[in-house]
């Protein structure tokens, strides 16, 4: 069974392109067949994988937009079990955004992915920082999400507003929705401001939903210059020890 999470915040900057892109690869090599979706219109996954999304001839949005366009037809290969349906700056909101509004069902992207028998053990999409159309197609699509949070006062504040609308989904329209979990994010190690952050978080929603505390690292700003994945270019760093760690755990569940 193929198991599709959206990586979700509504809040810019908290390293939810970090943790798709990562957890996908360490995924990937671990063994498991990935794919990787770049729903946010600033199409960052793509450009970290080395990709040009202002040079792509098929991209998310040629597969949102045409049924004549299958989904395994934009999909790049990445690496070994690693797969990619790479972003598009044209989707809403993005810097090639047309003036014309982009009128996508909120079903639209669940149909597709229903509308085959999926080779990938895990599906990752990377989704934007906003609760609109794109990430509600996510969410629609979904049967996990996975929340980035950073590591500061405000954090659990950020993510209300989320949790309302997977609330009001599972009332409604996708019941099975659920929480795999929330990756703190950012920590700087030693920093008590950090460490009570994390501590209300697992607090708030249970220490067993907090899968992973990533530490701020050099590293993971460096990795998408080079255009690969951290967990490849830097496998021994902090960062991406710990998103190889959260990957076998989530390889070893039963869901």
């Amino acid at each position: 069974m193929t198991r599709i999470i959206a990586v979700t915040n509504q809040k810019g900057g908290v390293g939810k392109t970090t943790t798709a892109l990562n957890l996908g690869a360490a995924l990937a090599l671990e063994g498991s067949p990935t794919w990787m979706i770049d729903l946010d219109p600033q199409a960052s996954m793509t450009a970290s994988l080395g990709l040009d999304p202002y040079n792509l001839e098929l991209d998310v949005r040629s597969v949102l937009d045409s049924s004549d366009v299958p989904m395994h037809e934009a999909t790049v290969r990445v690496e070994r079990n690693l797969y990619l349906l790479p972003g598009s700056v044209s989707l809403p909101g993005g810097p090639l955004a047309s003036d014309e509004p982009m009128d996508i069902d909120t079903g639209r992207l669940k149909h597709l992915l229903y509308r085959y028998r999926l080779p990938f053990e895990f599906v990752l999409i990377d989704t934007p920082p906003t609760l609109g159309q794109l990430t509600l197609n996510a969410l629609m699509a979904a049967g996990e999400i996975l929340v980035p949070v950073q590591c500061q006062y405000l954090a659990m504040h950020g993510v209300r507003a989320l949790f309302e609308k997977v609330r009001r989904l599972r009332e409604g329209a996708n019941p099975n929705l659920a929480l795999t979990g929330i990756i703190a994010t950012m920590f700087e190690p030693g920093s008590r401001l950090d460490e009570e952050v994390v501590a209300e978080l697992k607090a708030t929603l249970g220490a067993e939903r907090v899968r992973a505390v990533i530490e701020r690292d050099p590293a993971v700003a460096a990795a998408p210059v080079a255009g690969r994945p951290l967990v490849h270019l830097y496998p021994n760093s902090s960062a991406a020890q710990a998103y190889r760690s959260l990957a076998k755990e989530l390889r070893n569940e039963r869901f």
